[in-house]
């Protein structure tokens, strides 16, 4: 809980130093509609995020959590810390892991318990109403090869996470401050 509330604080400050005067802080929580794959296949599958922008950069938490339902009964969790570039100021943008961990849990748990993985994503950001945005984005795990051992471990298990992985999320704003200190 320690290791949570320091990232937590750690990402609201970093968001802070990047605003310049005049930029809104702007914090965003989404949820993955590619949750509703859990619906037609045996795997419970649930993805969010929680986004911090100010002006063309941001950071985000994603968090997603799988549960095999394939036989072997083995969940994950993913987190970690994303950087989100937006090169154009709206719309498209690209995210880059800072950290990325994949923790299993519960009773049956392989012989690694803790992973580290890399990732990255293509996505660009569709207002629909004040407030709310639709994201769709394709992220790829393990671009650079680094992780192919853990990729290919963590598949053996849980079948359902993959290299790539396209979805759509949809975006809330929770919050805007003004960053004129």
């Amino acid at each position: 809980m320690k290791l949570f509330t320091a990232t937590l604080c750690l990402f609201f400050l970093a968001s802070g130093v990047f605003a310049a005067d005049g930029d809104e802080l702007t914090i965003n929580v989404s949820v993955d509609t590619s949750s509703l794959r859990s619906l037609f296949m045996p795997s419970l599958y649930i993805s969010g995020d929680l986004q911090v922008t100010a002006g063309d950069i941001g950071f985000s938490l994603p968090l997603t959590f799988i549960a095999d339902g394939t036989g072997g009964d083995e969940k994950l969790f993913d987190l970690g810390l994303h950087l989100e570039i937006f090169p154009f100021s709206k719309g498209l943008f690209y995210s880059i892991s800072l950290i990325e961990t994949v923790i299993f849990l519960g009773p049956y748990m392989p012989e690694s318990r803790v992973h580290t993985m890399n990732e990255m994503s293509l996505g660009y950001v569709l207002p629909l109403m004040k407030g709310l945005s639709l994201v769709p984005r394709l992220r790829v795990r393990n671009l650079s090869g680094t992780f192919t051992e853990e990729l290919e471990y963590i598949q053996g298990f849980v079948p359902g996470y993959t290299m790539v992985d396209a979805a759509v999320s949809i975006r809330c704003t929770a919050a805007l401050f003004n960053t004129d200190f």
